[in-house]
């Protein structure tokens, strides 16, 4: 029988890793930083995702569809 695995994390603050980081960005540097800020969201989305699975990430292959990460794009690019 295959043994099941779990990764026991425990998120600091309100468990969004580049919250802060995120906060502390000058509005003015932010466009310069764009790229960034967006792999940093979906990236962040993805963390998310396997929390809420229980970090199954021997069983499972986290992805998101281009619908959510155009979605993402588009947050991001309206914010500024």
């Amino acid at each position: 029988m295959r043994r099941r695995h779990r990764l026991a994390v425990r998120p600091r603050g309100d468990g969004r890793p580049h919250a802060e980081a995120e906060r502390l960005i000058p509005r003015h540097e932010r466009g310069k930083l764009a790229p960034s800020r967006i792999m940093g969201a979906i990236y962040q989305t993805l963390l998310e995702t396997m929390q809420a699975d229980g970090f199954q990430v021997f069983q499972s292959r986290y992805r998101l569809g281009t619908a959510r990460k155009s979605a993402i794009l588009l947050r991001h690019w309206l914010s500024g």
